[in-house]
């Protein structure tokens, strides 16, 4: 409990601070990192509050059928409607109790591995407040934040927490799921590891190949080769959801960009800073054998854990290998714990000496930085057109404004997340349109992509006349910001009824 209570505080304070202090004129947008990103879930989120369980991808402009499930998105959607619509609000308090259980899960597995001292809370510290040694680098050399690992990349749980709770729900389910799957001796036991895995394969499908293949690694040597069939055999029960999800990112258009898409990672070097250090202390876990064949197992499912992500990350097999990374410093950080659990002071000093990572990040988004902080008229023009918006309208305003839109509201914008298809061809049309396009072709584009919501800059008048002409089917439903930054928001006469 102590430790829930000072890393939820720890990590939760600077999103108050930001929500309710921001600099003037401006406004906090709800999250500090991959803000793209974030915004992109909250479009699921969005449609969860509408009450749908199945989602569509509003990157697109197309009108698909709507086909992915992602608990964690439509839970943190039904939260978010018994919170008055306000997703952000409705993330963090989510990220508190998945917080709670994965420290339980973290609990669970120090006893697993066997943790001798009855004080386990050295060891829970060290997990959810260590690092690597990035942020140092980020503050003493010219580094960028790519260049630390630990800094960007989602290695450790203390950044999970803090920038995306997204993460943390993976790491935790893939934790619960490898547990589950080490202790099953029973038709029950493989009952509650084909749901868990279920369910991870069902919000973050990436770490549910990670544990599926930690689990077959380890058989080979944990058991008999006359076992080795009967061991593998309850992975069969991850084959639903692993269809399911190769159907929704391969086989159909709605999806399947993701699939395609690319991260570029830090070079492997770079995670030496990120994950060396850890990986030294884990090392002190083979100093100090295991006592039963239990505990032995456990232990061997961390260190398979971790040799998969060195393999991905020296290996880097497929274009989005970096989503295995996630939560990677986390096997190292228990194996940490087992190996120095006779020594809880030399743990809680050493969790001290390894949150230099974890203190950068608190220091950087403690900044009045202008990524998070916005114009507040920018974000105020996509809450402008939520009372306006139905399911599947199209929203025309520049790419940010159209990111908060597809997050905010029940429309899909024209531009708005960089991964969106025929992104550049799109922001050029904007440009056009913004920019020098004619009156007359403006309201062409307008009818012919069939906007609902429109965002134009300044004081268009009662219908946007100075934009589109006289007799333009809008209306003017809000004006917001003071000049220059003045924004108009209409809506078309059909929406606004």
């Amino acid at each position: 409990m102590t430790c829930w209570l000072l890393a939820g505080l720890v990590t939760t304070v600077p999103y108050v601070v930001a929500a309710l202090a921001p600099p003037p004129g401006h406004s906090f947008v709800g999250t500090f990192h991959w803000i793209d990103d974030f915004y992109n879930y909250v479009s699921f989120v969005q449609q969860a509050e509408d009450g749908h369980f199945l989602f569509d991808n509003k990157l697109r402009l197309e009108h698909d059928p709507r086909a992915l499930v992602n608990l964690e998105w439509w839970s943190v959607g039904v939260l978010s409607r018994l919170c008055g619509r306000r997703p952000f609000l409705a993330y963090r308090l989510f990220a508190l109790a998945v917080l709670g259980c994965f420290l339980l899960a973290v609990d669970r597995a120090l006893r697993r591995g066997g943790f001798e001292s009855p004080n386990r809370l050295p060891a829970l510290a060290l997990v959810v407040s260590a690092g690597g040694l990035g942020g140092l680098l980020f503050e003493l050399t010219p580094r960028t934040v790519f260049h630390c690992a630990d800094l960007s990349v989602g290695l450790y749980p203390f950044f999970e927490m803090l920038a995306n709770p997204h993460w943390l729900v993976g790491t935790w389910l893939l934790l619960e799921t490898s547990l589950a799957l080490d202790g099953a001796s029973s038709g029950r036991d493989w009952m509650r590891a084909a749901g868990l895995g279920t369910a991870l394969g069902l919000v973050r499908p990436y770490d549910l190949v990670l544990a599926a293949l930690v689990h077959g690694v380890c058989v080979p040597f944990s058991s008999p080769p006359r076992d080795w069939l009967r061991k593998l055999a309850p992975l069969a029960a991850f084959a639903p959801v692993a269809l399911y999800n190769y159907w929704v990112f391969y086989r159909i258009p709605t999806f399947s960009s993701y699939a395609v898409t690319h991260y570029e990672m830090p070079p492997p070097g770079d995670f030496l800073w990120a994950l060396g250090p850890v990986g030294l202390l884990a090392l002190s876990a083979l100093r100090r054998p295991p006592e039963n064949r239990a505990e032995r197992s456990f232990r061997l499912r961390l260190w398979a854990w971790t040799l998969i992500v060195v393999l991905a990350i020296v290996w880097r097999p497929v274009t989005f290998t970096q989503q295995f990374l996630v939560g990677a410093g986390l096997p190292l950080l228990l194996l940490a714990g087992l190996g120095l659990s006779t020594r809880p002071r030399t743990l809680a000093v050493i969790a001290v000496l390894l949150c230099s990572t974890s203190l950068v990040a608190l220091r950087i988004v403690s900044e009045p930085d202008p990524a998070w902080f916005v114009p507040a008229e920018r974000r105020a023009a996509a809450l402008a057109m939520r009372p306006h918006c139905r399911d599947g309208d199209l929203a025309f305003a520049p790419d940010d404004i159209g990111l908060y839109a597809i997050g905010l509201t029940s429309c899909r914008a024209f531009v708005s997340h960089p991964w969106a298809p025929d992104l550049a061809e799109r922001q050029a049309i904007v440009r056009g349109f913004y920019g020098p396009m004619p009156m007359e072709a403006r309201r062409r584009l307008i009818d012919r992509l069939n906007v609902a919501l429109l965002a134009l800059p300044g004081d268009a008048g009662p219908t946007a006349a100075a934009w589109l002409g006289e007799g333009a089917p809008f209306t003017q439903v809000a004006l917001l910001g003071p000049p220059p930054r003045t924004l108009s928001v209409y809506a078309r006469a059909r929406a606004a009824q």
